[in-house]
């Protein structure tokens, strides 16, 4: 019931507080002492054990915690999910079984088939971020470009989520690839965003009368600013990477030719 979610929550509150400061032994004591009847709230216990527990570097115990809540969860899709992603995290970060962690992220992914566009991004940013930490570069690239098409889907092709995207995969693909003729080509397009739509906001921000409204753009508009000097100066330095040196100075000042 609602009434008793409300008190689950307020009980998971105090258990976190003591937690936040480090006093596991009593946050263990409180969490040991809640009596749980649903399964839902005996799947949410078994959650914070488990979060208790990675804090207090006890990762076996954790591992097992997760274990019985997954067990317990039933066809809870939400809270499955949940355990699911927290034992991947545990797999893959604290017990060195990466591959493991991995694969139960890309179970996640290929049963999202239905779910939100959101989701679905949340689960291949983290996969991508978990090819990279295994030094597979390549991988992590098509996660981004899977995140890449499910986002011009959802959002359009001119969102600000998209620019990021392109961003990120321009900086794998110099950093991480060396490949620099991709990695420029997805500068441009990230680039080419972040001019259309600081152009947006600054056609926003001249027809704006409310006094929050314009805080609100001015702080959008030093942002995506902030954003395309990023791509310009790493634009710069890949050209004087490859040696072309007036290229470099061009692109750095915003000035690079067509």
């Amino acid at each position: 019931t609602e009434g008793s979610d409300l008190m689950e929550e307020a009980r998971l509150a105090i258990i976190a507080k003591h937690a936040q400061h480090e006093d596991f032994e009593t946050a263990m004591e409180l969490h040991d002492m809640t009596h749980r009847t649903s399964a839902k709230d005996k799947c949410r216990g078994q959650l914070q054990r488990a979060q208790l527990l990675v804090a207090a570097q006890q990762y076996d115990e954790a591992l097992e915690a997760l274990d019985v809540g997954l067990a317990e969860a039933g066809p809870d899709k939400t809270l499955r999910s949940t355990l699911v992603k927290a034992k991947g995290d545990l797999l893959f970060h604290h017990l060195n079984q990466r591959d493991e962690g991995m694969n139960l992220y890309q179970e996640l992914l290929n049963d999202a088939e239905d779910s939100p566009p959101s989701e679905q991004t949340k689960l291949l940013y983290t996969l991508g971020r978990m090819a990279m930490k295994c030094g597979d570069y390549n991988q992590a690239l098509l996660y981004s470009q899977q995140e890449l098409g499910i986002v011009r889907h959802a959002l359009g092709k001119t969102h600000l989520e998209v620019a990021r995207i392109y961003q990120d995969m321009a900086r794998m693909s110099d950093v991480n690839l060396c490949d620099y003729d991709t990695s420029l080509d997805y500068y441009k397009k990230a680039l080419a965003l972040y001019q259309f739509n600081l152009a947006e906001l600054q056609h926003k921000a001249l027809y704006c009368r409310k006094a929050s409204a314009a805080v609100v753009l001015d702080a959008q508009i030093q942002e995506v600013t902030k954003l395309l000097r990023q791509v310009q100066k790493s634009m710069g330095r890949i050209h004087y990477k490859t040696g072309d040196f007036e290229k470099a100075v061009q692109a750095s000042f915003g000035r690079q030719r067509r």
